[in-house]
């Protein structure tokens, strides 16, 4: 008799490739910069401004949010919370991740602006917890899995993803900067 499994539990990450003007986009987020000071949440030896307001982004992750198959998309109240990542050679963010109780988060983001070669790879965390990872039937079935997965964006590249899922940068080793803008889709169904 043959046998037949189910996917319980599963973590989505969805990525989606940009259609706008990204040095227009980058223009905003050194002008950011300028105007606003860096508030230091994950973000190790970079720059971190709360608060980063642009029509055009706003459009794009409002029109790109993964599509439900129960739901219509259309809420009572949506509002995009977003910020800038600027880093720098040696600058990285730690493991962290959006959640907050206080805050209606549907999905939890980031936005790829300027990717220089080296500038360091976006790590996902398993959410479960590393006794999981490490289990006899988890080699087994998948072979040794990574409680880590990393993933090397490129510029234009949107990782939409769980405001709870913990996740991390890794150290720019570039001379350039790596510019990303991170941020919360807040709704109210």
């Amino acid at each position: 008799m043959a046998s037949n499994f189910h996917i319980f539990f599963p973590t989505l990450v969805w990525s989606c490739q940009c259609d706008f003007d990204n040095d227009a986009l980058l223009k905003e987020c050194y002008e950011h910069r300028k105007n606003t000071s860096s508030s230091q949440y994950s973000n190790k030896g970079g720059y971190q401004g709360q608060g980063f307001r642009s029509e055009m982004f706003t459009k794009f992750i409002h029109n790109n949010i993964p599509k439900s198959k129960v739901h219509d998309g259309k809420f009572k109240r949506e509002e995009i919370h977003s910020w800038v990542n600027i880093n720098g050679k040696g600058s990285w963010n730690a493991c962290h991740s959006h959640f907050i109780h206080s805050k209606p988060i549907l999905f939890s983001g980031v936005y790829y602006v300027k990717v220089p070669k080296n500038s360091g790879e976006i790590g996902f965390h398993d959410p479960r917890s590393m006794m999981a990872c490490r289990t006899l039937d988890e080699e087994y079935l998948n072979g040794v899995a990574a409680p880590v997965q990393f993933v090397m964006p490129q510029a234009g590249h949107c990782y939409y993803f769980p405001s709870w899922l913990e996740h991390e940068v890794r150290e720019n080793r570039s001379e350039e900067e790596r510019v990303s803008i991170a941020f919360n889709v807040c709704v109210q169904m």
